[in-house]
């Protein structure tokens, strides 16, 4: 047990207001005058790669289960926060889970509270974990129909051989349904302390007065001993040599295909991290050759995103070609991608890159 510490300490850039109290509760708040609400996410250092093989899919169980409580007390509650004026979504991928409330912005005290009330001092029973594992499996045998899903699935596999279970956010059936509860709140108890999650706020909230609200909240909870700095886990990085190309047919749906790389994430090489952040910007730019002749070929979609975390990341190029040109599209889209260095990375490109990112 750490002792509680009053103080305060903020940081300022443009508008984004960087807090940090002494029991390690770190928060960003950005006021967005002209914004319409507030967003408040309350982020937790843990997923996937977090667990060990024996216990696959536990950080998304337990996500799962405090999800329920909260979306059961925004149903039933008669205060000021409820489903009714209040959007709330919660996820796990491999590295972070997710608390996001959208609510008015007079009510971001109340949120506050439904942050520290039902994650950082949720309890669950059995029957808790029973409902979820249960729910977890419908949803995954549902999931397993889905061409998207079937896609990601089979990507994730040619990815990352080893850690394709820790990338999988609904882990091994098998292997969920034998936690048990001790093991859960075992897990909740390690990841789920305030020096393990950072609150993230947007909107129009008046800034000084969410700061006393979310000093006054947070201080007093202790300060746990749990050092995230001292997580060390390595996921395989090689690179490839080989392309793997799926095909998943969908009737009823625009087609569309994603082409995929696996890059190392920021705390395994932050260069690299960087570098696939700025060639996701420029491809992202509607003036570059490949985009501008994509879109004359009839393409409706051309996005990359980049997901990177502390281990892994992968960059996204997802296209919706015309129907009647979509090997054209593609083979032109693979060609151009397969040789940037020779058409679109540049010094100047590679500058108004940094320019945006930043």
């Amino acid at each position: 047990m750490g002792k509680v510490d009053a103080q305060i300490d903020s940081t300022i850039e443009g508008n984004v207001h960087y807090l940090k109290l002494g029991n390690g509760s770190n928060a960003v708040l950005m006021p967005l005058p002209s914004a319409p609400n507030t967003e408040l996410a309350f982020h937790i250092i843990t997923g996937g790669l977090y667990e060990n093989d024996s216990v696959n899919g536990i950080a998304h169980v337990v996500q799962y289960i405090i999800a329920s409580k909260m979306n059961e007390y925004l149903n039933s509650n008669k205060g000021s926060l409820t489903l009714r004026n209040t959007f709330f979504q919660s996820y796990t991928n491999s590295e972070r889970t997710v608390f996001k409330l959208t609510l008015p912005s007079d009510s971001a005290a109340a949120g506050l509270n439904i942050f520290i009330r039902y994650v950082l001092n949720a309890t669950f029973n059995e029957a808790d974990l029973k409902r979820a594992v249960d729910s977890i499996t419908i949803e995954t045998e549902r999931e397993k129909q889905n061409p998207k899903w079937i896609f990601n699935d089979k990507m994730l596999k040619s990815l990352y051989k080893r850690e394709y279970e820790q990338l999988n956010v609904y882990g091994n059936l098998d292997k969920i349904q034998k936690i048990d509860l001790p093991t859960a709140e075992k897990f909740f108890k390690k990841y789920y302390v305030t020096n393990n999650a950072i609150l993230i706020g947007t909107g129009s909230f008046n800034y000084s007065v969410l700061e006393r609200q979310y000093e006054d909240q947070f201080k007093p909870i202790i300060r746990a001993e749990f050092d995230p700095e001292f997580i060390t886990k390595i996921t395989d990085f090689r690179s490839l040599v080989y392309n793997t190309q799926f095909i998943i047919e969908d009737s009823t749906a625009t087609p569309e295909f994603q082409i995929c790389w696996q890059f190392p994430g920021t705390s395994s090489n932050k260069q690299t991290s960087y570098s696939a952040a700025l060639l996701c910007t420029l491809l992202n730019d509607k003036n570059n050759f490949i985009q501008v002749k994509a879109a004359k070929m009839g393409c409706k979609k051309f996005v990359a995103q980049y997901e990177s975390g502390n281990y892994s990341g992968i960059l996204r190029v997802t296209l919706q070609p015309d129907k009647q040109k979509l090997y054209v599209t593609y083979k032109f889209v693979i060609d151009a991608l397969t040789s940037l260095e020779k058409t679109l990375v540049n010094e100047s490109m590679i500058d108004a890159a940094k320019l945006q990112f930043k």
